[in-house]
C-alpha cells in the first residue's frame, strides 16, 4: 500500500492504502508494490487541493472536509469518516461514513453478506459496544429512516460503561443495491465524561438532534 501526508492551505491531510494479500498469492517485492501504488499516489497529488468549508466546487470531483479531488467520477473506491464535536456540548461527538460504491480489494467496510439490520445489530454487539458493561436498545427499538432517499436501519442505544457511567447513542445505516449507491454510517454517541462544567445533553434531545441530522443527509 502507499500513505501520502500533504501539506496545504495550512492544513496537513493524510491518506493511506492497505493492499492486503490474498490468500495464495505469493508475497510482492517492494518494487512491484511501488510499480502498483505509483499511479495512485501521482493521480492524487495531481488532483487534490484544499477547499474552504462550505465551499462547492463547480468542476466534477469528490470532496472532504477541507479538501477536494478534482475528476473523481464516483465510482473510484473510497472509504471516508468525518468526526465532529458539538462545541457547546463536548460530551457529544458526531459521525459520519461513506464507505463508497465500490470497495476494491483490502477495503475495510461492511460485509456484503450483511443486511442493514444485521450491520447496526453487528455495530451495537461489536464494533463499537465490546467496550462496554452491557448495552440495550431503548426506546422504540429498531426504526426505519430515510438515509439519501433510501431506506435505512437505525437503533437508538442505553449503554452502562465498565466505570459505570449510563450514556446513550443512536446508530443508522443504509446499504448500497446499485453500482452506484455507497453504504452510509451516522451515529451520534455521547460521553458523559466529557461534559465538562455542563451537564450531559438530554438522552431525548440527542436522540431528536440524531433524527433530524439522518433526514438531512443527501448526496449533492
Amino acid at each position: 500500500g502507499y500513505t501520502v501526508y500533504i501539506n496545504s492551505g495550512r492544513r496537513l491531510y493524510h491518506f493511506w492504502r492497505e493492499n492486503k494479500k490474498h490468500t495464495g498469492e505469493k508475497s510482492q517485492t517492494a518494487e512491484t508494490q511501488i510499480q502498483k501504488s505509483e499511479p495512485d499516489v501521482f493521480s492524487l497529488l495531481n488532483n487534490f487541493r484544499p477547499r474552504n468549508l462550505y465551499e462547492v466546487p463547480a468542476e466534477q470531483g469528490f470532496c472532504l472536509p477541507y479538501g477536494f479531488i478534482a475528476r473523481d467520477s464516483g465510482h473510484e473506491p473510497r472509504n471516508m469518516g468525518v468526526t465532529y464535536r458539538l462545541k457547546n456540548h463536548p460530551d457529544v461527538s458526531i459521525f459520519f461514513q461513506d464507505f463508497g460504491p465500490n470497495p476494491g480489494p483490502g477495503e475495510r467496510r461492511p460485509d456484503p453478506n450483511m443486511s442493514a439490520k444485521d450491520y447496526v445489530t453487528y455495530f451495537w454487539n461489536t464494533r463499537y459496544g465490546h467496550s462496554f458493561r452491557e448495552v440495550k436498545l431503548y426506546g422504540e427499538g429498531f426504526t426505519y429512516p430515510e438515509i439519501d432517499k433510501r431506506n435505512a436501519v437505525a437503533a437508538f442505544a442505553k449503554f452502562t460503561r465498565f466505570s459505570k457511567e449510563i450514556d446513550y447513542g443512536y446508530v443508522a445505516f443504509v446499504k448500497g443495491t446499485t453500482p452506484d449507491e455507497p453504504d452510509l454510517l451516522f451515529y451520534v454517541m455521547r460521553d458523559s465524561r466529557q461534559a465538562a462544567d455542563n451537564s450531559p445533553m438530554d438522552k431525548d434531545e440527542l436522540k431528536k438532534m440524531a433524527e433530524h441530522i439522518v433526514s438531512t443527509i443527501k448526496r449533492r
